[in-house]
């Protein structure tokens, strides 16, 4: 069994004419959120909105399964510096 449940809201927005999701983590993944969008082709261009910090396509700690099993709240300095690379 995991040791936590993911908690989130999940708020669905148009924006330019594309359809974007946006989980806002509750409870021991607060205070992140995340925000995706569906693409018809992975090639296909997207221009980030401005309030957007950080691309994290491929980043397997934002996964459920890892955000449950170590939860958002607990990363300390080090794991914050996989959003400063490249």
């Amino acid at each position: 069994t995991l040791p936590n449940t993911i908690k989130k809201e999940r708020f669905f927005l148009e924006l330019g004419q594309r359809n974007w999701i946006i989980d806002c983590f509750r409870d021991k993944n607060s205070p992140l959120e995340i925000a995706e969008i569906e693409l018809n082709d992975e090639k296909e261009e997207v221009i980030l909105p401005s309030f957007l910090s950080r691309e994290i396509t491929g980043l397997k700690v934002f996964s459920n399964l890892s955000l449950t099993k170590y939860p958002f709240s607990k990363w300390e300095e080090k794991d914050f510096k996989i959003l400063k690379r490249n």
